[in-house]
C-alpha cells in the first residue's frame, strides 16, 4: 500500500503543484565580464600561524578575466585593514573595477568598505550564503593556495610571492594563457632567458 501511495503522489499533477522543494536551488546567474579588470572577487583566508610580523590572515584577490590573482597577508580582518589593501593593491596598481564579488563577511559589509566602493563608482555584488559556488573562481584559487602554502611549510608570508608568481606564469585552464599574458599583454619573462638573451 506504501508503495501504491507514492506512486500515486508522483503522478498526481495537483500533488506536484502544491509540493514544494526545499532543497531546490535557483540556477546561478553568469556575471557578464567584457574587459580584464573589470571585476575582481575578494575574500579573507584564515587563521593562519602567525608570522613575525603579526599576519594571521590572507587576503585574496582574483581578477576574473585574466584570472590573475593577488595575495596579501594581514593581520586581522577589520574593515579598514580589508579597504586598505583593496584600494593600495587593486585600484591602485591595476585599475578602477567595475564590480568587486565578495562574501557577506563583516569587513565587506562595514560602512567603510560601501563608502570607499560608491567613493569610486564600484558596484559590489554579494554572493549567496551557503553558496560558495557564486564565487566558485575564488573559492578555487582559495584551495590552491592553501595546498601549495601547506606543501611549503614553515614561514607561509615567506613562501607567498613565489607561489603567485608561479600561478601568474602558468598557463590556465579555461583560458588557455598565463595570467601574466592576459594582464599585461606579453609572455612573462622566465629566469632563463636571463642566461640565454645576450647581454
Amino acid at each position: 500500500m506504501r508503495d501504491d501511495v507514492a506512486q500515486y503522489v508522483l503522478t498526481c499533477q495537483q500533488c506536484q503543484l502544491i509540493k514544494s522543494d526545499l532543497y531546490a536551488q535557483p540556477p546561478l546567474q553568469s556575471i557578464l565580464v567584457t574587459a580584464v579588470g573589470d571585476l575582481w572577487s575578494v575574500d579573507v583566508m584564515g587563521l593562519f600561524p602567525q608570522t613575525a610580523s603579526g599576519n594571521q590572515y590572507l587576503l585574496v584577490m582574483t581578477e576574473h578575466a585574466a584570472r590573475w590573482v593577488d595575495a596579501v597577508p594581514i593581520a586581522d580582518q577589520r574593515a579598514r585593514t580589508v579597504t586598505k589593501v583593496v584600494i593600495r593593491h587593486i585600484v591602485a596598481c591595476y585599475r578602477i573595477l567595475k564590480m568587486i564579488l565578495t562574501d557577506q563577511g563583516p569587513c565587506f559589509e562595514s560602512d567603510e568598505f560601501k563608502a570607499r566602493l560608491k567613493q569610486f563608482s564600484i558596484k559590489r555584488i554579494r554572493s549567496t550564503p551557503y553558496h560558495p559556488q557564486t564565487n566558485g573562481l575564488t573559492e578555487r584559487n582559495n584551495r590552491t593556495l592553501k595546498e601549495w602554502l601547506a606543501s611549503k611549510g614553515g614561514n607561509w608570508e615567506k613562501e607567498l610571492p613565489l607561489i603567485l608568481l608561479a600561478h601568474r606564469f602558468s598557463i590556465q585552464g579555461t583560458t588557455k594563457k598565463s595570467p601574466f599574458l592576459l594582464m599585461y599583454g606579453r609572455q612573462p619573462r622566465f629566469p632563463i632567458y636571463n642566461k640565454t638573451w645576450p647581454q
